[in-house]
């Protein structure tokens, strides 16, 4: 995959990530940047949190954090997609 791609799949995959920060937070997408706190300014909760992690192994196969994962340092939705993107390199 080249760079365009590789950078066209992040930009598809931080999307979906936007959507699903949105549907745990219960907001418009469109209130939601990549750098947006997802905690702090859109009151995401530990199970939205849990909700945002399950939609992202199911829709980017991303397995699912270890048991002692620090939720709260991935705060944004760009944290997010690095995420995804460090433990699908990994696996």
């Amino acid at each position: 995959m080249d760079n365009v791609d590789m950078l066209a799949a992040d930009e598809a995959a931080l999307g979906l990530i936007i959507r699903f920060v949105a549907d745990a937070a219960d907001c418009d997408a469109s209130v939601v940047t990549p750098d947006t706190d997802i905690y702090l300014e859109l009151g995401v909760d530990s199970l939205g949190a849990m909700a945002i992690f399950i939609d992202m192994a199911f829709e980017l196969s991303a397995p699912e954090p270890p048991q002692d994962f620090d939720f709260a340092a991935v705060n944004t939705p760009r944290k997010l997609l690095a995420y995804v993107t460090a433990v699908r390199t990994i696996a």
